[in-house]
């Protein structure tokens, strides 16, 4: 655990809904988006792997990854 919080992480923050998937092949995590899909259970558009690249971010620096993901993709 690192001695000092980082900087960037605000006091209050309001966390927004988002599905993480950790430990799941690719192929298993598209089927599950598939059928959660196809059952038209309320869309969730904060979604991610967890992978090599951001396994050490914060929740936080995650989060406001995908939201700005999430923006440009629109």
């Amino acid at each position: 655990m690192p001695d000092t919080l980082p900087v960037n992480i605000p006091i209050m923050y309001d966390l927004p809904e988002l599905l993480v998937f950790s430990g799941f092949e690719e192929a298993d995590v598209r089927s599950f988006l598939t059928e959660y899909k196809q059952k038209g259970i309320e869309k969730i558009p904060l979604k991610c792997m967890i992978t090599p690249y951001n396994l050490s971010w914060s929740l936080f620096d995650l989060v406001e990854h995908l939201k700005e993901e999430n923006r440009n993709e629109r």
